[in-house]
C-alpha cells in the first residue's frame, strides 16, 4: 500500500505555477485567457476549494465509511482523473 502511494505521488504532474499564470496573465500576455485578479483566484478559488474539501468528507462520512481501502483509492484516483480534465477544457479553451 505504501509502495502506491509512494509511486502516486513521484509520478504525478504538478502544473500549479503554470495554472496560475494561466488564470491570471493580462489580456496583453495573454489575449484569450479569463484574466483573474490573483486576489480572487487566491481568496475565492481557495475559498471555494475548502467547501469542496468539506462536501467531501461529509460525503465520505455518510455513504462510504463502510467502504475498504482499496475501493476508496480507486474511486478517488477516478474521481480525481475525471476532474483534472475540466481543466483541458479550460487550457484548451473549449468551453
Amino acid at each position: 500500500m505504501y509502495t502506491f502511494f509512494v509511486l502516486q505521488a513521484a509520478l504525478s504532474l504538478s502544473i500549479g505555477g503554470a495554472t496560475f499564470y494561466f488564470y491570471t496573465d493580462s489580456e496583453d500576455q495573454y489575449p484569450e485567457g479569463p484574466h483573474f485578479s490573483a486576489s480572487f483566484f487566491a481568496s475565492t478559488l481557495g475559498f471555494v476549494a475548502s467547501g469542496m474539501s468539506l462536501l467531501g468528507l461529509c460525503t465520505y462520512t455518510k455513504y462510504m465509511k463502510d467502504w475498504n481501502y482499496r475501493s476508496l483509492i480507486l474511486f478517488s484516483n477516478i474521481l480525481v482523473t475525471i476532474l483534472s480534465m475540466l481543466d483541458v477544457v479550460m487550457f484548451l479553451r473549449l468551453n
